[in-house]
């Protein structure tokens, strides 16, 4: 599986076999990980994750040319860095109810430093998607540069019209007033 991730010539995208393998093991590893939560290894199961399950996702969002897809992969691999957020927090409450405060200012714990690591995940991961909305927000910028305007006021006017929200169980349209 290393020499997948760590080869950039193999595109998952395109090489389906190779995409439903990683996914496979993708399933194994949300399972090891529940598994290991259950066993209260929280180390391992960090180890996990970090190591095994969010590079996978992060590959998947790399070798596809698709944004909507590369932004499901990401967030995708966002939500479980979320979740594993959680779980730390979790621990390290109980770590500073049953420690004295002195004791912890003096000493790292390994739980602090997988903190780091899933914030620092999490930003490389946050910083992915601003490339993606970049690159769309710069797309949108150059469609309507060369867009005639009374087809982008007709458009932007449309646009707001038909928007619909869900009020007490009831579509209503929503009316934007521009101060």
């Amino acid at each position: 599986m290393n020499e997948i991730l760590n080869d950039s010539t193999i595109n998952t995208s395109e090489n389906k076999s190779v995409f439903y393998r990683l996914y496979d093991i993708l399933q194994q590893y949300d399972m090891s990980f529940t598994n290991m939560l259950n066993l209260d290894r929280y180390n391992d199961a960090c180890e996990i994750v970090l190591t095994r399950s969010v590079p996978i996702w992060r590959r998947f969002a790399r070798d596809t040319t698709n944004e909507n897809e590369q932004k499901k992969y990401l967030c995708r691999a966002l939500n479980i860095l979320e979740h594993l957020t959680e779980i730390l927090a979790q621990r390290w409450y109980l770590i500073r109810t049953v420690t004295p405060h002195n004791d912890l200012i003096s000493i790292q714990l390994p739980i602090q430093r997988q903190f780091v690591h899933v914030q620092l995940e999490i930003i490389t991961i946050l910083l992915d998607l601003l490339k993606i909305y970049a690159n769309e927000m710069f797309k949108d910028r150059l469609r309507r540069k060369h867009t005639h305007a009374t087809y982008l006021a007709v458009q932007d006017f449309v646009g707001k019209d038909g928007q619909k929200i869900e009020h007490n169980g009831e579509d209503s349209d929503i009316i934007n007033w521009d101060e």
